[in-house]
């Protein structure tokens, strides 16, 4: 009896305590690689509501004008030399201002390549 009570059901006890806090955990990282899906860019403007830079912005909002989709946009940042760290920043940006005037647009295909010919050099 008393090897049960004293090694058989504390090592139980913690097995369960662990599984759970794994399972805690699990949920908990789940859940922000799906709401935020840059966590690192989540936290530098969410958490510590870094200021985004006023240049960038002014593109994303001229380039939301033209209606161009996300991958649009990280085609002409990369083709005009930004860093792919960068690249994805603004990109996390232009999502953002999306959202704020009215949504994400479902059908990417109707963007026009016109579009890109107009949009000024960032």
């Amino acid at each position: 009896m008393s090897f049960v009570s004293d090694t058989l059901t504390p090592v139980i006890t913690g097995v369960v305590v662990l599984g759970l806090i794994a399972w805690f955990g699990y949920i908990i990282i789940w859940a922000v690689k799906r709401s935020g899906g840059n966590v690192k860019l989540w936290i530098k403007y969410k958490i510590f509501r870094r200021k985004y830079d006023e240049d960038i912005v002014q593109w994303c909002l001229k380039a939301n004008d033209l209606d161009m989709s996300d991958g649009d946009v990280r085609k002409k940042l990369t083709l005009h030399g930004h860093l792919p760290n960068k690249v994805d920043e603004i990109a996390y940006i232009y999502r953002k201002i999306r959202k704020m005037k009215g949504g994400l647009i479902k059908d990417e295909q109707r963007i026009r390549e016109s579009n890109l010919q107009t949009l000024p050099e960032v």
